[in-house]
């Protein structure tokens, strides 16, 4: 079996993403690779490049048996068009453990949406695991996602939550 991890292209990586990937790669013995960004950590159990071109990313996700990304949209979008398998881990808007900004935004509340909406695993660092091996033990999907779609369903999330939408001057 392998896996893919995609943690996108934020200024100081996300160094815990890839290592509890890299983890579970070696403890399931699963092939793969992983794009890193900016992180320092170097995975061991799967061979990783730290910015690999975006036709390389859609061909790694339609080829590997699982697809492990971080929330952000575009790649969540990415998965849904290519990946057989998905696990989201979204970042959260906060000051990490080093005293700076982890995330341009809080990556969970579309992120849970679009989990809800499509079913694929959106789960915390902690959970990382088991929804890899969760996943393995399912069949590969193809989901049905039509372009433009997620300007809609973000309207959709906000008038839910209660958020007036301005979409400008009339």
């Amino acid at each position: 079996m392998s896996l893919f991890l995609v943690v996108g292209t934020t200024p100081f990586g996300w160094n815990e993403l890839v290592r509890a990937v890299d983890d579970v790669a070696r403890s399931e013995n699963l092939s793969g690779s992983a794009q890193i960004g900016n992180g320092t950590y170097e995975p061991t159990a799967l061979s990783h490049e730290r910015f690999v071109p975006h036709d390389v990313i859609l061909e790694n996700m339609r080829s590997a048996d699982i697809t492990v990304i971080h929330g952000g949209l575009g790649s969540i979008g990415d998965a849904l068009r290519n990946a057989r398998r998905l696990v989201v881990a979204p970042r959260t808007l906060g000051i990490g453990r080093h005293g700076r900004q982890e995330a341009p935004n809080d990556q969970w509340p579309v992120a849970l949406r679009l989990a809800e909406v499509y079913g694929f695993d959106c789960v915390p660092l902690s959970q990382i695991g088991s929804a890899i091996t969760s996943q393995l033990e399912r069949p590969p999907q193809r989901w049905s996602v039509p372009t433009g779609n997620a300007t809609h369903l973000i309207e959709e999330w906000l008038a839910a939550e209660g958020l007036r939408i301005n979409k400008g001057p009339r």
